[in-house]
């Protein structure tokens, strides 16, 4: 289709908020975001961030059947050493993880890989993980993301120096040795050390301080790849962030690398970032054709180091993929409880109980009304009116109902959803609880998120 000059004048005011005088913000290290400015920010606890246009994959771990985890991935491998857990970073909205046990005779590695079949030029992955104290080093553990031929979960590395249309690349970020450090580990066709080219994942922060691995507690972790564009230009970039940063190492960010930055040179052990030397990274040639592009994802979940003579546990949690910085997310909602009678009476609550308008109002600005408890078919039924008394629309607002005895001990509990629920408007809700009748005296109504 041919189109005018002023209609291919678009696409540049378009562009303006993701460059700054032509600046290109994933190959310019002093542009890329971080914190809490990514895409989880609008979805406290990740809470719903598949719905997000940005949002390639999402895998929350937090379902209680590890089958169905296993059927949103290609391959799973060992996932005899697999099990959800209760355990789960702070503010998660779901509270589930997923562990991983390793024994200290493991003879292979255990993987979870997802093609990603659209093919990206820009993609970036993150993960909640956390190690435990004890654990002795492991090898291969990270995330990782790029391209492989024919969507080979393993794909073999060409010899040295070969170079082709349909070879693989990819970049991951893991702890590398004994040192407990966080460092890339990258391979791509144009790969060299020194003067030789070589066919193995290298390091990037070679030769100094790298961002330390905090064992026993939870870490985010996020890593960004871009191709080359056009693919005869080494201008592709890769970063990573530990807790929504950049990491920064004699006054140069060194967790980014792209054409021209950083400073440093090429080792026998991979590149060293270092301000004194004259020379700059050159830039990744990813790839030498524009038909290929990103196209899977690996969880490498890995051995430990040869000696070791005790089990270990990893958990890994929150891992989302999209073409957008992620992120940190922010905590969920917490909670906020009120309490009414079988009669319908507001008795209690979190915060000070004020009348207004002849109901009760709950926190955020929402109210109950005209709360009943009867006996039904299939437990208690409680009805009453729900009043959306902020000063904010919710596209949709959850609720928990628990019905209680005499001593306050549950009897049964259900949760249901008001979508759409206006400034200022009131609905009717009317729920049944599987719950013993005869001995229900109380219902406690919960607000859990508002969004």
């Amino acid at each position: 289709m041919i189109r005018s000059r002023s209609q291919m004048l678009v696409p540049v005011f378009l562009c303006v908020p993701c460059c700054v005088l032509g600046q290109d913000l994933a190959t310019t290290p002093h542009l890329l975001p971080q914190g809490r400015k990514g895409i989880a920010s609008r979805y406290p606890g990740d809470r719903q961030i598949e719905k997000d246009r940005a949002v390639v994959f999402v895998e929350p771990f937090n379902t209680t059947d590890i089958s169905e985890m296993k059927a949103r991935w290609g391959e799973v491998k060992g996932a005899t050493r697999l099990s959800l857990s209760s355990e789960a970073p702070g503010g998660s909205a779901d509270g589930r993880s997923l562990q991983v046990r390793f024994a200290a005779d493991n003879s292979d590695d255990t993987r979870l890989f997802k093609p990603l079949p659209d093919g990206y030029n820009e993609l970036y992955a993150r993960f909640y993980i956390k190690i435990d104290p004890a654990s002795p080093p492991l090898q291969g553990l990270g995330l990782r993301i790029g391209a492989t031929p024919r969507a080979e979960s393993h794909p073999e590395l060409p010899a040295p120096g070969n170079r082709g249309i349909d070879l693989p690349f990819w970049t991951s970020v893991q702890p590398r040795g004994r040192s407990w450090q966080w460092d890339f580990a990258t391979y791509w066709q144009g790969l060299r050390s020194l003067s030789e080219p070589i066919n193995r994942p290298v390091p990037f922060l070679v030769g100094g301080k790298r961002p330390a691995v905090a064992r026993g507690k939870w870490t985010c972790v996020e890593l960004m790849l871009k191709v080359n564009t056009p693919a005869s230009e080494p201008n592709g970039a890769h970063a990573f962030w530990i807790n929504g940063k950049l990491y920064r190492r004699d006054g140069q960010t060194v967790s980014s690398a792209s054409k021209g930055h950083p400073q440093g040179k090429w080792t026998p052990h991979g590149w060293q970032p270092d301000p004194k030397e004259t020379t700059a990274f050159a830039g990744f040639n990813w790839r030498n054709s524009g038909l290929v592009a990103i196209n899977a994802l690996w969880l490498d979940l890995p051995l430990q180091l040869p000696g070791a003579d005790q089990s270990s546990r990893v958990w890994v949690d929150h891992l989302v993929v999209a073409r957008q910085y992620i992120g940190p997310f922010l905590p969920a909602r917490k909670a906020v409880k009120t309490t009414s009678t079988s009669k319908g009476r507001l008795i209690r609550s979190d915060a000070p109980v004020k009348k207004a308008g002849g109901f009760t109002p709950m926190n955020r600005g929402f109210a109950a009304t005209g709360v009943v408890m009867k006996p039904s078919a299939g437990g208690v039924e409680v009805s009453g009116t729900l009043i959306n008394g902020s000063f904010s629309d919710y596209n949709k607002a959850e609720f928990s109902i628990a019905v209680k005895d005499d001593a306050g001990k549950i009897l049964g509990a259900k949760t249901f959803e008001m979508t759409n629920f206006l400034q200022k408007s009131s609905e009717p809700f009317r729920v049944v609880v599987n719950a013993d009748a005869a001995r229900a005296r109380t219902c406690s109504l919960l607000l859990s998120a508002g969004y």
